[in-house]
């Protein structure tokens, strides 16, 4: 995946570490869906990269990612954005287990 959006633009949304993995958020635009979809990057403690991975039904209409990481439950809360056919946005904490 991260060659595919290397060429996209896209924006770092936050980062968070715990017992020696660094996370990387970051957004990039989906022309097709209209809207920001969330990837995670890991890297080690020295900063070499690990993996990458979409952040399967996170997405944001803007460029900014509203997130917590909890070291204690090893876990990634997102709050994601879901626009509705009326127009409204229903909002809905997403979970993604880190370890």
């Amino acid at each position: 995946m991260r060659k595919e959006n290397e060429h996209k633009f896209s924006w770092v949304a936050g980062v968070f570490a715990d017992r020696g993995l660094v996370g990387l958020l970051y957004l990039s635009y989906n022309r097709k869906k209209s809207a920001w979809e969330a990837f995670l990057q890991f890297y080690d403690e020295t900063g070499k990269f690990l993996r990458e991975e979409l952040l399967e039904g996170a997405k944001d209409f803007y460029i900014t990612l509203k997130y917590y990481y909890s070291r204690v439950t090893g876990c990634l809360y997102v709050l994601n954005m879901n626009e509705l056919e009326t127009g409204d946005v229903e909002f809905e904490i997403l979970k993604y287990p880190i370890r």
